[in-house]
């Protein structure tokens, strides 16, 4: 069920707006980087560092969503595939794992896509671990949406070592 709580099952969408966030954000302009203690919300193609947790520190970076046009062996059950470009590298800890199950799709009228599976081909798949620090790994993550599904945003919820969900972590819009 990691899928289903990386994914936030259940939880509301993501305010944008109002000034109630918690979170303490360092914003570099020159580096397009921003690091924080809490629930982060950055523009598509940004660097995100977060704490996962037992120290971990990933710095992840999505694409903003565009329409996957490679053949697939599957058909959209939902209207269209779209897929975004994922990177993450291990900022600080000894060892890290991302996993694409940890990132959700969520449109403009909160309805939330997890990634979807478009091909037996798993090589561009985005689930990795993480042991050199500063070295950036890279895949895709496909995601079954309407096709008029509006306003999309990426969120991150990982999984801690206890297989508790640390809740969202950040999003890119």
């Amino acid at each position: 069920m990691i899928t289903l709580a990386g994914c936030g099952v259940g939880a509301k969408p993501q305010s944008s707006g109002g000034g109630d966030s918690k979170s303490s954000s360092e914003t570099s302009p020159s580096s397009g980087e921003s690091e924080s203690t809490g629930p982060q919300s950055v523009a598509f193609g940004q660097s995100v560092t977060v704490k996962t947790d037992q120290g971990t520190k990933l710095k992840l970076t999505i694409s903003a969503p565009t329409d996957f046009t490679e053949e697939t062996d599957f058909d959209p059950e939902k209207g269209k595939y779209v897929v975004v470009d994922a990177e993450a590298a291990l900022a600080a800890g000894v060892v890290g794992n991302v996993s694409e199950d940890e990132f959700c799709l969520v449109d403009g009228e909160g309805n939330r896509y997890e990634p979807a599976i478009a091909s037996m081909e798993i090589s561009g798949s985005f689930i990795e671990l993480l042991t050199d620090k500063d070295k950036p790994v890279t895949g895709k993550i496909i995601y079954d949406v309407p096709t008029d599904a509006p306003g999309l945003t990426v969120e991150y919820s990982p999984t801690g070592v206890n297989s508790k969900t640390l809740g969202p972590l950040a999003s890119w819009k």
